[in-house]
């Protein structure tokens, strides 16, 4: 072709596939579908540098009427076909353009558009010039309106999980108790939920760690903020540093985007790592360092990045035993370790099954949308004597049990599981479970009774408690 007004035309036909274009692939289909008018089994690559990493390219090619995208390492120099400057070539009877996407004399991208046959001849190169500008005017679009979608869809995403949060608040039965033990655990959370310090969280699975966790975040200074709960014994060891730190674009196979990584999407708020004992040792050493400087690398990432989030754990593992092992490390544990709250189990504070019992038959009636029973009258009597070695999590798992197989109007609770029996109810095995669990706790913490880690912080009492405990019980304090 040659003429002005065959240019013209071409120059008209790149402009509607601009125009009508809103992503780098239908870009691609559109203008190669309007240049097969002029010139018969075109294909055409549309090639632009990655927006979040400058050192990969988006290639968008058009070939046989598909359309594929791909990432690929970004080509550097300036040899012929990179994009710098408009390059003609015939090969074997194919001629191949190439057209920079400039704007403001800044190239950021460039088309090749093959022709097979014996085409013999192209638009000038002030057409290849304007053709140039309209695809780079066309491809700042593309790149707009993907941007505009991440962020709706980021949008989406933080919207849903804030709904999530809220229907959490409402309909998760707020944290209710009687018992001493208990109502001291509560006092504590009262207290650290207004300091960003570090919050140790002990207790038995099931005793209703990560809701003092949630607690804590709502009554702190960070609540309009992300709370991103991690469970890290649920995590692959292989991929526990992508989880927590994220990854950038290329770090290993399959790693097609840049990732944020937990410890990054709770910038600004809380992060909740729970059974944190769970971490292999070369992870422990990675958290140590955002707890410390509060930066860390993402995988396969060059850069620090730094970020502003207050880390609370649990775990119902004994740390005391793992740091003796060598299994957990000692400096992570006094890094997390600032102010411990130990969560009784639900056999030693048994006052508060009552209250529990009814507060999760209305939250669990409600769930399931079924009229609300009443206990029978010896209902809680049965309850308040089970052993709930599953705690709050197995009697909420009982309770909603019994209400979906329920006859009557009342729930009664004569067919307890075999592991949910009630024990013998007499003052001597309540004063044995006692025992039990105050030496175990002066085990743990080598006879210490007062302090952060002493054996009354771990059993969620005050020491001169803990030693009139000890005075009725007969329990003499362990020697070191």
């Amino acid at each position: 072709m040659g003429d002005a007004s065959r240019d013209t035309e071409i120059l008209s036909a790149v402009a509607d596939a601009a125009a009508s274009s809103h992503t780098g692939k239908v870009l691609a289909r559109r203008l190669g579908e309007r240049l097969r008018r002029y010139f018969p089994g075109t294909c055409v690559e549309l090639v632009w540098s990655d927006e979040t990493d400058s050192a990969f390219e988006r290639t968008f090619s058009f070939d046989d009427e598909d359309v594929r995208e791909s990432v690929r390492p970004r080509t550097r120099g300036g040899r012929p076909g990179t994009g710098d400057r408009i390059a003609v070539e015939r090969v074997d009877r194919q001629l191949t353009v190439v057209v920079p996407m400039r704007v403001l004399d800044r190239a950021t991208g460039y088309a090749r558009i093959r022709i097979p046959g014996a085409a013999s001849r192209h638009p000038s190169d002030a057409t290849l010039e304007l053709a140039g500008r309209i695809l780079a005017l066309a491809q700042s679009h593309c790149r707009l309106v993907e941007r505009m979608a991440k962020l709706s869809a980021s949008a989406h995403h933080d919207s849903a999980e804030l709904r999530q949060e809220l229907r959490r608040h409402v309909d998760t039965d707020p944290i209710v108790a009687r018992s001493a033990s208990m109502l001291a655990a509560l006092d504590n959370v009262n207290l650290v939920a207004q300091h960003d310090s570090a919050v140790l969280l002990r207790g038995e699975s099931g005793t209703g760690k990560e809701l003092l966790a949630r607690r804590i975040h709502r009554l702190s200074k960070r609540a309009s903020r992300p709370f991103v709960a991690v469970n890290c014994g649920a995590i692959p060891e292989a991929l526990v540093e992508s989880e927590l730190f994220g990854h950038e674009k290329g770090a290993f196979t399959g790693a097609t985007t840049r990732h944020a990584g937990r410890f990054e999407r709770a910038h600004g708020g809380t992060i909740f790592l729970d059974e944190i004992a769970e971490l292999a040792l070369p992870a422990q050493v990675k958290l140590l360092r955002v707890l410390q400087d509060g930066a860390f690398e993402r995988v396969g990432g060059e850069g620090s990045v730094r970020v502003d989030v207050r880390v609370l754990a649990a775990t119902h593992r004994p740390l005391e035993t793992m740091l003796a092992a060598g299994t957990f490390r000692s400096d992570l544990f006094y890094r997390i370790n600032v102010f411990p709250i130990v969560i009784p189990p639900l056999r030693e504070r048994r006052e508060d099954i009552p209250v529990l019992a009814h507060a999760v038959l209305q939250q669990t009636a409600r769930r399931l949308g079924v009229a609300m029973p009443s206990f029978g009258p010896h209902a809680l009597d049965r309850l308040s004597r089970c052993p709930w070695h599953g705690n709050v999590r197995e009697l909420a798992n009982t309770i909603e049990r019994a209400l979906i197989s329920r006859k009557g109007a009342t729930l009664d609770f004569d067919d307890l599981p075999a592991n949910t029996v009630p024990v013998d109810g007499t003052p001597g095995t309540f004063d044995e479970a006692a025992r039990h669990a105050i030496l175990e706790a002066l085990a743990a913490t080598g006879g210490r009774i007062y302090g952060p880690s002493g054996a009354a912080a771990r059993l969620g009492m005050p020491p001169t408690t803990l030693q009139g405990k000890m005075a009725r019980l007969g329990i003499n304090r362990p020697t070191r």
